[in-house]
Formats: structure tokens, sequence, C-alpha cells
């Protein structure tokens, strides 16, 4: 009698069977495959993504009582080569310019002052950019739980067009002057710090941010719901099918099931324990290995002293591997100048090695993915530690640190990553099984003659 195999589990069956009797899946799954178009957008699932994102972000931006809760950029008169004016300095400026009958400009230039120049303010600083965060995560994780599906192409495409509303609203409060965006800086103002950035350039980080929180969103809520419900959903018919235990097939159209091949549960463990190794050699093996450091100015430590000497001697500051972010902290009575020192290349070298673990035990010790989980912990654990050292280490809290820091970070991704690669071949090999061995084919069950 003749026979076929399995194109998923490799059992033998009857020629001409139409359903694998071991693991449910259709004989000709492998010509369905190949013929398969992707299923169409739910367009009801965008639109209603779209719609909960656009109506708070354009609220907080339009709405006066509501602006606390948005990154709004506006163009403000400021002395040329120096930062915008304080809230107070500004309330002068305008009490002076109305009782003259003048603009806060022609005031300024009755005294003789400098140059004026018009660029881009964001008022509160750069905690507002949380809110906007929000509103895009929430209205990804809001679509998924109506949709109750995932909505992976969904929520991206509802991401792209709830990103260009955010661009066109802050067009809007610029005055529809895309010139105030190109060669000028943007000046996040709080009570604390003024920090300088260029305008373009941040725009778009925080437009790929608010992206990847809309998906994180939709993402985040479909796999909660179907941890909750213990369901589910095929990606070929769309149906819901027990998820515990897993069947090999779908129930509906017999396509065969591709579970995740990342282990978040571990993914999320290896970049926790990346993140408190990271910190902790921050802490501890900084200042001994002189790669970073935190101090005052009136009572510098060794580190810092060695970093403020090599900047002395240098006739360009860029020339030299330190970074120095200081700013002035306290009351007027006790008033002190806090800094932060990095050596560049140590640091990018040093804490390579806290990348190197999590991917090692996630390679070895995951029989199924263990390469792809690492993969995703390593870039995962590089997000994690750098919101770490912007946040936790000061390195994004001094006025002008915020994008050098960020460029900092992601020049270092490259030796960070390179370790993490590292450490995820070292433990494949612990493991015994080579690299083409995790995308091998399921082998045939026992007595199959395959």
């Amino acid at each position: 009698m003749a026979t076929s195999f399995c194109p998923s589990c490799g059992a033998e069956n009857p020629d001409g069977t139409a359903i694998c009797g071991s693991c449910g899946v259709a004989m000709d799954a492998d010509r369905r495959a190949a013929t398969r178009r992707a299923p169409p957008l739910r367009w009801a699932a965008v639109g209603v993504c779209v719609a909960a994102i656009a109506l708070p972000v354009t609220l907080t931006q339009l709405v006066p009582p509501l602006r606390a809760l948005a990154f709004r950029a506006v163009p403000e008169t400021h002395v040329e080569g120096a930062v915008p004016f304080s809230d107070r300095e500004a309330d002068v400026l305008r009490r002076m310019a109305a009782r003259t009958g003048r603009s806060v400009e022609e005031e300024i230039s009755s005294f003789g002052g400098p140059k004026l120049v018009r660029s881009p303010v964001a008022r509160g600083g750069m905690s507002r950019v949380l809110w906007p965060a929000m509103f895009f995560f929430a209205g990804g994780a809001l679509a998924a739980l109506l949709s109750r599906r995932r909505i992976g192409r969904e929520a991206a495409v509802a991401g792209g067009l709830a990103c260009a509303v955010q661009l066109g609203l802050w067009f809007q409060a610029l005055g529809w002057k895309p010139s105030l965006l190109f060669g000028r800086s943007l000046y996040a103002v709080s009570a604390q710090a003024v920090q300088q950035m260029p305008a373009a350039f941040f725009l778009m980080v925080l437009v790929v941010f608010f992206w990847a929180a809309t998906v994180a969103g939709a993402t985040f809520t479909a796999r909660v719901r179907e941890w909750v419900t213990r369901k589910g959903t095929c990606l070929d018919c769309g149906r819901d099918f027990p998820a515990r235990p897993a069947p090999g097939a779908c129930p509906s159209c017999h396509a065969p099931i591709q579970g995740s091949r990342v282990g978040w549960g571990y993914v999320l463990a290896g970049v926790a324990g990346t993140v408190a190794l990271f910190s902790m050699m921050l802490t501890l093996l900084g200042p001994a290995l002189r790669f970073y450091d935190r101090c005052t100015l009136d009572e510098p430590t060794p580190c810092c002293r060695a970093a403020i000497k090599d900047l002395g001697t240098r006739r360009q500051v860029e020339s030299s591997s330190w970074r120095l972010y200081a700013m002035r902290t306290g009351s007027e009575q006790d008033r002190k100048t806090e800094a932060v020192v990095v050596h560049t290349w140590r640091y990018a070298l040093w804490l390579s090695l806290a990348f190197v673990p999590a991917p090692l035990f996630l390679a070895w010790r995951l029989q199924r993915g263990g390469l792809a989980s690492a993969g995703v912990s390593i870039f995962l654990g590089w997000l994690a530690a750098t919101a770490t050292a912007l946040i936790a280490f000061r390195l994004g809290a001094f006025e002008g640190a915020f994008v050098e820091s960020l460029r900092l970070h992601m020049v270092d991704l490259i030796p960070w990553s390179i370790a993490g690669t590292a450490g995820a071949m070292v433990g494949n090999r612990l493991r015994g099984v080579g690299i083409r061995d995790e995308t091998a084919p399921a082998e045939p069950p026992a007595g199959s003659d395959r």
C-alpha cells in the first residue's frame, strides 16, 4: 500500500489521506503555505486604535487646561547662543512690554541686547513624553481587547496613522513652520534643568517610540487575553482553539500551529538580571575602574578629578574620552554643583560584560527557541539598560546631556550586542546543539520508516 509522510510530524499515513492521523495537520500543508495569502487587514480594528489614540492626543494638544499632559513645543524668542528665558524672566519681560506698548523683542533691543532667535521650546520638561506614550499604548491595548485576537499588522498601521496625527499637531503648534525644526535646537525646559537637542532628530525619535508603544500595547493585551482565556487564535482562519495544551493543528482549517519560538517569561527574567548586573557594575565598579562616577564639583572624587584634569588639558573637549555633565541643585543658601563623569570607551567595554550571562543561560537551558530568546533578550536588555542609565544614574538629567547620552548608548549597542551574541554562541555550544539544529524539522515518531 502506498504511503505518504506528514509534512509536520513525519508520521506515515496511507496515500490519499487528507488529514494526518497523528497530529491533525492537513497533508497538503506545504502546498497551502506556498499559495497562502495574508488575510486582509481588519480596518475596523485600525479605526478603533487610531480613534482611541488621536482623541486624547488631540485634546491634550489643543485644549489649554489639558496641555499639562502633552509634550508640546511652541516657538519662543531667546538670545542667540543662550538657553530660552525661564518662566519668571519671560513674565517680567511681558509686563515691561505691556507697560511700554512694545513687543518683547523690541523691549530687549531697547537695552542694546544681543541678537534674538526663535526656537521650539517644550515647557514642562521631558516627563511630559510619558503621557502621550501611555495614550499610544492604551490605544493599541483597547483595539486588541475589542478585536479579541492578535492584531499585530493592524496595530502597526494604526500606530503609523496616529503618529502622523501627532506630527500634524506638532506642526500646528509651531505655526506650520517646518523650518523651525531643521537646523534648530529644541529646548525642554523644566523647573530643574534645560535640555537641548536637535529638534528634527528628537521628534523622529519620539515618533518611533510612540509607534513602538502602540504595537507593544496590542501585543501585550493579546498575549494576556490568550493566557486568561486559555485560547489561542489561528493565524490562518482567525478562529480560536484551546491553547492548554495547544493542538498540533487548528481544529477548523487543519493548518499547523506554530508556537512562539521566544520564551518570553525567560526573556523578561534575563532582562531583569541584565539590568540588575548593569546597575551593580555602575555602582560598585564604575568609580574603581574609572568609567563612571557621580560627585559634586566642590568635593570631587578621584574619578571626577581625573576627568576634570584630562578635560582641562584638551584644546577641544570632543577630543577627550571623558564626558562631564554638571547641574546646579539645592536652594540659594545651600547651592551645589552635581556632576556625572563617563569615560566613553571604558563604559562601553566594561559594561558589555553585563550582557553575557542572560543570553548564555537562555541559549544553554532552553530546548526550543534558545537562540531566538537570547537575541530578543540582548535588544530588550539594551533598551532597559539605556533607560536605567538615563533615569536612575542621571545621565539624562543634566542640561544638554540627554541627546549626548542617547548617542553614547546607541553606539554602545554594537559592543554590547557583540558580547551578548558571544554569550549566546557559548551557551548554544554548551548545550551540545549546533546552530542549524535550531531550525531543523521535527524528528519522526518512533516506529516510523522515515
